[in-house]
C-alpha cells in the first residue's frame, strides 16, 4: 500500500477517534451528536477514497467510490447544522429550510449511488485510481457542497464577530480548523476537478481535517474545567 494512502487511513481513524471523544463527553447533546456525524463521515470518506485508490479491478473501485461519497456527504451536511447549534443556537430553522436541505441531501444520495450519474468512470492506476465524472453529476454536486459548506462558515463567522469571551473562543476555533479544511476543499477537491473532471488531487484534502481536529481536542480537554469562567 502507498505512503499517502496508509496516511489517509490514519487520518480517518484519527477522526473517529475524535468523532468518539464528542460522543462520549456528552451524547444527549445535539452539537455533540452532529459533530460524531460530521466527523464519523470524515472519517468514512478518508477510508473510502484510500481503499479506493489502492483497489485492483473496477468493481472494488466503484464500491469504495459510492462508500466515500456517501460519507462525504454525511460530513458536510451534519457541519452546517452543526454550525446552526455551535456555539450557541442563534435562529430555529424554519420548515422550508428543513425541506430544502432534507431534498438537497436526498437529491444528491441518488446521484451518488447510480452509476454514471456522478462517477462516470474509472481510470486503473498502480495505487492511484482515478475517478472521472459525469459534468452534470459534479456540478451539481459542486453547487451542493458550496451551498452547505459556505453557510457553515457563514454561521460561524456571525457568531464569531457578534459574541466575546469563551463563546468566541470556540466560534474562532472552529471558524479556523474548517476554515482551514473547506478552503483546501474548494480549491485541490472541488475547484480542481470542476476543471478536470478528474478526482486527481483530491486525496490530499482529508490531511487537512488534522488542524479542526487538534483544535476540537484543545477546546475538550484544555478547556474543559474553566468553560464556564469564560463565558
Amino acid at each position: 500500500m502507498h505512503w499517502s494512502n496508509i496516511g489517509l487511513i490514519l487520518i480517518a481513524g484519527f477522526d473517529l477517534a475524535v468523532a468518539l471523544v464528542a460522543l462520549l463527553i456528552n451524547r444527549r447533546h445535539i452539537v455533540n451528536r452532529l459533530f460524531f456525524l460530521s466527523h464519523l463521515g470524515l472519517a468514512g470518506w478518508a477510508l473510502g477514497l484510500a481503499l479506493s485508490r489502492e483497489a485492483a479491478d473496477v468493481p472494488t473501485v466503484w464500491f469504495w467510490a459510492i462508500f466515500q461519497n456517501i460519507f462525504s456527504e454525511i460530513s458536510y451536511v451534519s457541519f452546517l447544522l452543526v454550525t446552526v447549534y455551535f456555539p450557541y443556537q442563534k435562529y430555529v430553522l424554519q420548515n422550508w429550510q428543513k425541506v430544502v436541505i432534507a431534498l438537497s441531501a436526498v437529491s444528491l444520495l441518488v446521484i451518488i449511488v447510480v452509476p454514471g450519474w456522478w462517477t462516470s468512470g474509472i481510470v486503473l492506476r498502480e495505487h492511484d485510481n482515478i475517478f472521472q465524472y459525469n459534468p452534470f453529476g459534479h456540478w451539481y454536486f459542486a453547487v451542493t457542497f458550496y451551498m452547505f459548506v459556505g453557510l457553515g462558515i457563514f454561521n460561524l463567522f456571525t457568531k464569531f464577530i457578534s459574541t466575546g469571551g469563551f463563546t468566541r473562543t470556540q466560534a474562532y476555533y472552529f471558524l479556523v480548523g474548517y476554515g482551514i479544511l473547506a478552503s483546501v476543499s474548494v480549491i485541490a477537491g472541488v475547484g480542481r476537478s470542476l476543471v478536470t473532471l478528474e478526482s486527481g488531487m483530491l486525496w490530499v484534502v482529508p490531511y487537512f481535517a488534522i488542524p479542526i481536529n487538534l483544535l476540537a481536542l484543545h477546546l475538550v480537554f484544555f478547556y474543559k474545567y474553566t468553560a464556564r469562567d469564560r463565558v
